[in-house]
């Protein structure tokens, strides 16, 4: 019984020493005073009587005891808890009321006095029917607990695996982008394409800092997204603006590291834009909103609306905040506000 011994939960074992040390020897001792057996007996033949009750209380509930071990916890028992149930009941009927039957039965005879008792095994099988049904409780309650702890684990691990889904979608996002505009720098002009690569050298360093962080600073992330503005100034100056307005700023705020900066990309990627229709971006930051928006100018042709990064960076927050960003796509602007 080794094995099944250390299967015992740690509140199962708390209540079992209630048990040994109080319950069972006040009822085996309550009981049959309840019933006024030895009332008629001397002193002395009382404290005799009264301990042997008592150890059959112990006895009772050892015996119980194991069985519910083994039909629990056993590997050699395969039941369903309805078969379980109704087994670990016959039982429980058949040896704590016959047990106390018979030990009262002699009892009455040794005593040559009224004993009732069929009326104190009945106490008796009640007693014991109650204290397995708290047994059955304490296991019932810890398994939904267990099983709650399970799915919980679960869950973080899908969770956990999705987000790092997602951040490896990020980097070659962004890295696909940046090459491609530095391809086209190549031929047009070298100096600007060297100085455009030590730039993105600088952006991709600080980019993988934070690949394994699910928060940054919104200061952070307002730098890194900075740095990649520069980039772009590089490649189209003075075709574009960038304002930001953080005159109520939780200097304690925190969002997913990128954020701005895919924002940004998708703004870039969508719109036509030049020194004489520059493309607007607009960041303002409250307590609990950054707001990113810019003007909507005519689309480039060949560019497929298939919002990747907007996607993205809508499943990021879902997972690490179960928050949704709000997307606006007015006539003349399209604001995306990110939850902080």
């Amino acid at each position: 019984m080794s094995d099944l011994e250390n299967n015992r939960s740690h509140t199962l074992k708390v209540f079992e020493k209630i048990l040994i040390f109080l319950v069972i020897p006040v009822s085996g001792f309550c009981i049959p005073l309840l019933f006024g057996v030895f009332s008629e007996q001397t002193s002395k033949k009382q404290i005799w009587l009264y301990l042997s009750t008592i150890i059959l209380s112990y006895v009772i509930w050892y015996g119980c005891r194991q069985v519910f071990l083994f039909l629990r916890f056993s590997s050699k028992t395969s039941f369903s808890y309805k078969r379980y149930i109704l087994l670990y009941s016959i039982f429980l009927l058949c040896y704590s009321y016959g047990l106390v039957l018979i030990f009262f039965i002699q009892m009455r005879t040794y005593l040559l006095t009224e004993t009732k008792s069929h009326q104190i095994a009945g106490l008796s099988t009640f007693l014991t029917i109650l204290i397995s049904a708290v047994y059955e409780i304490i296991l019932l309650f810890e398994e939904k607990n267990r099983q709650q702890i399970n799915y919980s684990d679960l869950e973080r691990a899908k969770t956990l695996t999705e987000l790092n889904a997602l951040k490896s979608r990020i980097e070659p996002h962004f890295l696909f982008n940046s090459l491609n505009t530095l391809q086209n720098l190549i031929s047009e002009d070298r100096d600007l394409a060297h100085q455009f690569n030590r730039a993105l050298t600088d952006i991709y360093q600080q980019i993988l800092t934070v690949s394994d962080k699910n928060y940054v600073s919104v200061n952070d992330d307002l730098a890194m997204m900075y740095k990649y503005y520069e980039l772009i100034s590089i490649r189209f100056p003075e075709a574009t603006q960038l304002s930001i307005d953080i005159e109520h700023f939780d200097m304690e705020a925190t969002l997913p590291p990128l954020s701005l900066q895919i924002l940004l990309e998708n703004a870039l990627k969508h719109n036509r834009f030049s020194k004489k229709n520059p493309l607007q971006i607009l960041i303002e930051i409250d307590r609990n909103f950054i707001s990113f928006s810019n003007n909507k100018t005519k689309t480039i042709p060949g560019i497929q609306k298939t919002q990747n990064g907007l996607k993205i960076l809508s499943d990021r927050f879902q997972i690490l905040q179960n928050k949704k960003i709000e997307i606006i796509n007015d006539q003349g602007r399209f604001t995306v506000m990110l939850p902080l």
